[in-house]
């Protein structure tokens, strides 16, 4: 067992009592220290940051796992940390909205309402009203700086706004360049301590311009223009704001650096309940929704941009955003077997983007009784069409037109024109493999995983949420297993000890590619193979 592990199953035959049943716990890290000013003066109220080092889909990324407030002193203790790797950060986020905006929406109703709630939330999801402390008015613009302080520095008297911006542990600008703080069970890791610099702030003043006219009423982010890592976390914006009806947007307190602004402006969709069915994902069973979803994709476009933006040691004016139309994609679902379990428009296929800013901004897919499906637009890039499917079945292939050429389930796709005719095959001919795995002393191992992936290196990155071919299974009390519902291909399999199977830790399929065992899987096939358990170093 590990932290945040999947859980051990017991198996209790009729009439048996188990006595001995050892539940292993782990007691929580901490990790403590200052924050101070350009001055040594201690910073109070600052937000501190805790990022776990982790994997997104194969590659090194962070995830955002505690925050931490500093006290009069500067303190702050961050407490109930799992044993793992971090990163400490006070981040900086600038968010400027138009005040014009916010009297709008308060008067506004119906599809008007929804577009500029859709827009408000995207550019700022824990914006306050204006009334209060925590913001700052500079012309018609809310300034709110997120991340270290209730309030930003005030104007200069040439009207130019000074911020502080984000620093990683030890003096790092970005999670690239960032210490990172290995903990173990129960330990107090002292003295990691930061100092804020104030810095000269810049603004951007541009217009979002479409081929026929100005696309007003977005969301607006200023990102760094080249993330080291993977991961929601590790693409927090620098600035956020919002174009107003004509198009035109202001971003306050932008300090110095190479950003890329990116806008993405989507039909807005109402959403439907959903039902629940059990998939297989890299680190054991979901849950995931099938039987509603979204309503049918808007035909409106969804217009985008992704601008470089240097900021140097001036204001940017006037800056000319040409915004564009996306792509989508469009098929059909056919079953291939017995009757399928499911009507097919209970399912919910997902557009998948390996960008980590468009992970939240892409809805599921909705398919219609007849099994055809059309996506709503999205910007170019590599993305992945997956399929949920229920237990018993799993999607054979992705092709277009259904016969001859790639696989597309197998690896992203990159996306520069609309892609039509996508036939999405999901059988119940998958292959199987069972055995029983055991220890150096020949016994049957009981707490043995079972790994199962693919040959191919290309497919242990920017995998799927819900890869077919991956899989981790775990042993009985007899030292079986079992795993089903797989395609057809090349695989590595091994067994190896349930405590080494860590998916956040990058490059685990590579350590287990380099001693496992290759094994080829025809459709339908049914293998059974003994295993050792692996020590992987």
């Amino acid at each position: 067992m590990v932290p945040r592990g999947p859980g051990a199953p017991i198996e209790l035959a009729d009439g048996e009592r188990l006595t001995d049943v050892r539940v292993l716990i782990w007691k929580h890290a901490v990790i403590t220290g200052h924050v101070v000013d350009e001055a040594g003066e201690p910073v109070v109220g600052a937000s501190v940051r805790i990022f776990r080092r982790s994997s997104v889909a194969g590659r090194p990324g962070i995830s955002e796992v505690a925050t931490a407030t500093t006290d009069d002193r500067g303190i702050y203790r961050a407490a109930s940390l799992e044993p793992a790797s971090y990163l400490v950060a006070v981040p900086s986020i600038s968010t400027s909205i138009p005040v014009p905006m916010m009297d709008e929406y308060a008067r506004a109703s119906g599809a008007v309402r929804v577009e500029m709630q859709q827009a408000l939330f995207r550019a700022a999801p824990t914006l306050a009203g204006p009334v209060g402390g925590s913001h700052l008015r500079i012309d018609d613009q809310l300034l709110q700086v997120e991340g270290r302080m209730v309030a930003p520095p005030a104007p200069g008297g040439d009207g130019r706004v000074s911020v502080y911006p984000s620093v990683f542990y030890p003096n790092a600008g970005h999670a690239g360049g960032a210490e990172t703080i290995t903990l173990a069970s129960g330990e107090t890791r002292a003295g990691v301590n930061l100092q804020l610099r104030l810095s000269a702030a810049y603004r951007i003043d541009g217009r979002l311009e479409g081929p026929e006219g100005p696309v007003g009423i977005a969301a607006l982010h200023l990102l760094p223009a080249a993330p080291a890592l993977s991961g929601s976390a590790a693409s927090t914006p620098i600035g956020t704001t919002v174009a107003d009806a004509s198009g035109a947007f202001h971003f306050l307190g932008i300090p110095p650096g190479q950003y890329v602004l990116r806008v993405m402006k989507t039909p807005a969709q109402a959403v439907q309940p959903a039902q629940m069915t059990v998939v297989q994902t890299p680190a054991g069973a979901a849950s995931r929704g099938i039987g509603g979803g979204p309503v049918a994709p808007s035909p409106r476009p969804t217009w985008w941009a992704a601008q470089p933006v240097v900021v140097a040691d001036r204001d940017l004016r006037d800056l000319r955003v040409p915004m564009q139309s996306g792509y989508r994609i469009s098929g059909s679902i056919v079953f291939e077997g017995t009757p399928p379990p499911v009507p097919v428009q209970r399912l919910s296929p997902l557009l998948e983007s390996a960008d980590p800013w468009l992970l939240s901004e892409i809805p599921e897919l909705v398919v219609a009784a007849d099994g055809t499906f059309v996506s709503p637009e999205v910007p170019p890039g590599r993305y992945r069409l997956s399929v949920p499917t229920p237990n018993g079945w799993f999607v054979k292939h992705i092709k277009i037109g259904g016969t001859g050429g790639r696989d597309l389930s197998d690896l992203p796709v990159d996306l520069n024109a609309d892609l039509p005719d996508l036939v999405v095959t999901i059988s119940d001919h998958g292959a199987r493999v069972s055995g029983t795995v055991r220890a150096a002393s020949a016994r049957a191992d009981t707490a043995a995983a079972v790994m199962l992936f693919p040959s191919d290196s290309r497919q242990w990155v920017d995998f799927s949420v819900y890869p077919p071919a991956i899989r981790e299974v775990r042993t009985d009390r007899a030292g079986a297993y079992a795993a089903g519902d797989l395609p057809a291909g090349e695989y590595f399999i091994l067994a190896v000890p349930q405590t080494a199977v860590d998916w956040s830790r990058p490059g685990l399929l590579e350590s287990f590619g380099r001693v496992a065992t290759r094994l080829t899987l025809g459709e339908g096939e049914s293998r059974a193979i003994d295993l050792r358990t692996t020590q992987v170093k």
